[in-house]
């Protein structure tokens, strides 16, 4: 009796260091795409079912039930606690569609991965590892949000990234990107193109969809690639091409020359305000307003940071009136500089004049008209050289003038207010 006590003291240890590794409950997430085999009618979502069965449930067809992931239909997902393999050896797994009560395995070699000590997702991968229909070409795109998130402009905790482009139709809701296991910062996600062929142009851009700010695109022109013949995954970019924390930015600034909208009486300089919106405010109508001055009533001017865009980069933005008349057309850009800029006066729309007069000769009268507006009112000088223009009596609000027809020359012109 007194000699087993050693024995059993020896073995003890040796018991709890082969039992508590393999004795954790670790939770795993598999992820598995399924547009391929959807586009191929092997898979049905109202009717069939997927299933992850491997070493840590015996390789049970039915106890680990995927689910379509709330970002991305396509995504199925399903966690577990493996409480059956070793922390730090490979785990064995396959995905079963099963169709009518018939479990369809992939045929491939069994999937692995290591068991961490702690809860682990692993990346989506396609049913057999395939990853277009026949034909078809599928693009793998990849996305760094790093510096987006050192600026406040992308919370991984609660938001999600997208690629949307010619591709998709352009749509924020059919491609959420998945975050990669081995650099938490890049997002990436394949889509199988059956819209263009090998050689076509596909424009694309990714777009974070924010929890409480909704979706804000790239600042840059739209992204452009060939389509390859085969399979390709593209190099990994910076979400608007910012790949360094810009701290403060760039201040800029912008001058907006509102005279023509005040004498035509769409714009009142005493009440109604005027503001730049663009990705650097993530166009928000409110955040960047112009203010005027006694000097210069009726320019508006205002300077601000530009975090967001990548000197050297083309920024864009627009200007608005009363917080939602956005000015039509596309949108204005400028080249982002390193130090601080200063645009050229721009008018808003472009309109810059009152519009063109018309003149006719009756009689010895000369009738100039014009279009009405407001405040504008018809002038006349005698030369224009150092001119001395004077208001044509009456002419303020209306839309003609008779004069009569005098000897030597005269020029006339629309001003205001």
């Amino acid at each position: 009796m007194k000699r087993s006590h050693p024995i059993l003291l020896i073995l003890a240890p040796v018991l709890a260091l082969f039992l508590t590794p393999r004795g954790l409950a670790v939770p795993v997430t598999f992820q598995l795409n399924v547009s391929v085999q959807k586009a191929l009618g092997a898979f049905d979502p109202a009717a069939d079912t997927i299933t992850a069965a491997g070493t840590f449930n015996s390789w049970n067809t039915t106890a680990l039930v995927l689910t379509p992931s709330a970002a991305n239909a396509d995504i199925y997902t399903g966690t577990v606690d493996d409480t059956a393999d070793t922390v730090g050896g490979n785990a064995q797994y396959k995905f079963i569609i099963t169709r009518g009560g018939n479990a369809n395995w992939e045929s491939i070699n069994n999937r692995t991965f290591a068991l961490a000590s702690s809860a682990q997702t692993l990346d989506p991968v396609y049913f057999n590892d395939q990853a277009q229909p026949p034909g078809m070409v599928a693009i793998t795109f990849q996305v760094n949000m790093k510096v987006q998130t050192e600026l406040g402009h992308f919370d991984p905790a609660n938001d999600s990234v997208v690629c949307a482009g010619t591709f998709n139709g352009w749509s924020t809701a059919t491609f959420a990107l998945e975050k990669s296991s081995t650099d938490t910062n890049v997002y990436f996600g394949t889509f199988v193109d059956s819209n263009d062929g090998p050689g076509s142009q596909v424009q694309y851009k990714f777009v974070i969809n924010g929890a409480t700010t909704g979706l804000t695109w790239e600042s840059i022109d739209n992204r452009v690639m060939t389509l390859p013949a085969t399979d390709a995954t593209l190099p990994i970019v910076y979400f608007s091409n910012l790949d360094h924390n810009p701290g403060a930015g760039t201040l800029v600034t912008f001058q907006l020359d509102l005279s023509a909208q005040v004498a035509l009486g769409s714009f009142d300089p005493d009440s109604g305000t005027a503001s730049v919106a663009g990705a650097f405010n993530s166009w928000n109508t409110t955040a960047s307003p112009l203010t005027n001055s006694p000097a210069k009533p009726y320019v508006f001017t205002g300077t601000f940071s530009n975090a967001t865009d990548a000197p050297g980069n083309a920024a864009q933005f627009k200007f608005v009136l009363n917080g939602g008349s956005w000015e039509t057309g596309n949108n204005r850009s400028f080249t982002l500089a390193p130090t601080a800029q200063t645009l050229d006066r721009l008018f808003f729309n472009n309109v810059a004049d009152l519009g063109p007069l018309a003149f006719t000769v009756t009689s010895g009268d000369l009738t100039v008209t014009w279009t009405a507006a407001p405040r504008a009112r018809l002038q006349q000088a005698a030369t224009l050289t150092n001119p001395t223009w004077i208001d044509v009596p009456g002419s303020e609000g209306s839309d003609t003038a008779t004069l009569p027809v005098g000897t030597g020359q005269a020029y006339f012109r629309l001003i205001g207010p």
